[in-house]
């Protein structure tokens, strides 16, 4: 059970799901910080290209209509992220697997698994700076996980751990 909590948290830090700084304020603004200006344009009805640097890793990023897709450049390859606006999936290149889970799997966590998961699958935009962005047009395609990747549903897993928080006297 504590290998498979590691397991869980590696893959949601490495995704962006979690981890670095929870502020999204920023210096370079008044106004919405860049991480927020991100979250935005993602929520928006346009869609827009956006590069920018996030926890020192340069990253791509399409986005809008609730959807984005996140090529992040890490020592160790490109890591991919897209939510299609129900599943989030995960993947490094040259991968032949990788992980996905439903959006709604990290709803109503509390406990020590809120503390792990976070309230949010847009950890690749924390911390953004240096943003630029452009409006674009989007092919759905960009929001489409390769076929040649296999995933692990999370989900169960992520439930598992919700379920047991809840059992825990307080």
């Amino acid at each position: 059970m504590r290998f498979a909590l590691v397991a869980l948290v590696l893959v949601l830090v490495l995704s962006g799901c979690i981890g670095g700084d929870s502020n999204l304020n920023s210096t370079t603004s008044t106004t919405l910080s860049e991480s927020s200006r991100l979250l935005y344009l993602i929520g928006s009805n346009g869609s827009y290209r956006c590069s920018f640097n996030a926890s020192g890793f340069q990253t791509d990023a399409w986005m809008g209509s609730g959807r984005f897709r996140a090529e992040r450049n890490a020592p160790i390859g490109t890591l991919y992220t897209i939510n299609d606006g129900v599943w989030v999936y995960s993947w490094f290149s040259r991968a032949v697997s990788g992980e996905k889970f439903r959006v709604s799997d990290l709803t109503n966590v509390s406990g020590a698994l809120a503390k792990v998961v976070g309230k949010s699958v847009y950890g690749p935009f924390q911390n953004a700076t240096q943003v630029e962005c452009n409006a674009t047009e989007v092919q759905d395609g960009l929001f489409t996980p390769p076929s040649n990747v296999s995933f692990t549903d999370l989900g169960p897993l992520i439930n598992q751990f919700k379920n047991s928080q809840q059992l825990r006297p307080s």
